[in-house]
């Protein structure tokens, strides 16, 4: 379980600090790129300005050298532009025959302004490619150098040449390798904590869960099994010819069986509930039913025999009548056991007997059958 967590955390970390540096570093380039493709655009529309208000600049063999000199001049002020310690260079070449003559390359003040020539069917120099072919955009991409850079390219349609920014895409995702570093040991640090949360406060938490649910588990199948015997208790009390009832501490029934409810004229479920006084009526309940019924409460067993009359029967039944203390769980007594059985028959055959030996003048011995 303690693993398991631990994977969980570690892969919504973990996956949660990916996102973020993702999301951050997309956004870098793109900004890097909307930025760089700005730059060159105003550094073609400035350059070319400033050029032509140039009194030599209506001579041709002059033009050229004016416009490269400018576009120096512009490429330094907005190379200054950039971010402080990653400024981005501006390239300016042309297109001689098959080859690709860089005029304007080097970072500014770095004291280099021209590029050997490469051919125009290398895999390098991909953005100066697109602007010598008309094109404008921005990518990621090898510049001249066989470096990936972040570039921005245009063309300057009036010599016919082609303008890129660039940035080294390494110095742009520098920032992003050290923000993942940070974010894997935030993580980390998030993993950490969420073990010692996890083994402080939530596995003593689900250890007593389990425990619960062991006990929980334990008492429904215990409790199944009551139920089973009480089912089977309950067929055999209610087929039994006894009346068996259940009274609580307030002598009011909290079951009966079917003999019981038989007496009365009612079923079982009718009885249930009610209280003694309104079944027995208050006379018999205050004489006979209550001060027994306290003597069992108390924890005494009571036996007792009479005469009772029940709506059921015609005439009144002798009845022997024991009260037993019912224990609840917790060994308290919680109420008392009514066992009512009906004497009548034996009652009227010894009354019988007592007659014929009180008419009789003849001698009469009675034996009693070896148990």
């Amino acid at each position: 379980m303690f693993a398991l967590s631990m994977i969980m955390i570690a892969v919504v970390a973990f996956t949660g600090a990916y996102q973020v540096v993702r999301e951050l570093h997309h956004s870098a380039i793109e900004h890097k790129k909307s930025v760089l493709l700005t730059l060159i655009t105003c550094w073609e529309g400035t350059a070319s300005i400033l050029a032509s208000r140039d009194p030599a600049y209506g001579h041709p063999d002059d033009a050229q050298t004016i416009d490269i000199a400018t576009m120096r001049q512009v490429a330094g002020y907005y190379a200054s532009l950039g971010r402080p310690g990653m400024p981005p260079e501006f390239i300016l070449a042309k297109r001689e025959g098959n080859g690709i003559v860089f005029l304007l390359s080097g970072k500014p003040g770095s004291g280099r302004d021209r590029h050997d020539t490469i051919a125009l069917d290398s895999n390098l120099a991909e953005p100066m490619r697109r602007a010598l072919s008309g094109q404008t955009g921005t990518m990621i991409g090898l510049d001249y150098q066989g470096e990936r850079v972040v570039a921005a390219y245009i063309p300057f349609a009036k010599r016919g040449w082609g303008l890129v920014g660039k940035v080294d895409l390494a110095a742009v995702e520098a920032p992003f390798f050290r923000l993942s570093l940070l974010a894997g040991g935030a993580a980390l640090a998030v993993i950490v904590l969420g073990a010692i949360v996890f083994l402080v406060l939530v596995d003593p938490m689900i250890r007593r869960l389990a425990d619960r649910t062991l006990k929980l588990q334990r008492e429904i199948a215990e409790r199944k099994q009551a139920e089973k015997g009480m089912r089977e208790y309950a067929h055999i009390v209610s087929s039994s010819r006894d009346m068996l009832a259940l009274l609580d501490k307030d002598f009011c029934f909290l079951a009966v069986n079917t003999a019981y409810a038989d007496a009365f004229g009612t079923e079982p479920e009718n009885l249930v509930g009610k209280s003694v006084v309104n079944v027995f009526g208050k006379k018999l309940f205050e004489k006979i039913i209550k001060p027994n019924g306290c003597r069992a409460l108390s924890g005494e067993i009571v036996t007792f025999e009479d005469w009772y009359g029940f709506p059921a029967f015609a005439r009144k039944k002798y009845m022997e009548v024991a009260y037993f203390p019912y224990f609840a769980e917790n060994k308290a007594i919680a109420g008392f056991v009514v066992c009512a059985r009906d004497r009548t028959d034996r009652i009227m055959s010894e009354g019988r007997y007592q007659a014929i030996f009180e008419s009789s003048r003849d001698a009469i011995m009675t034996l009693q059958a070896p148990s």
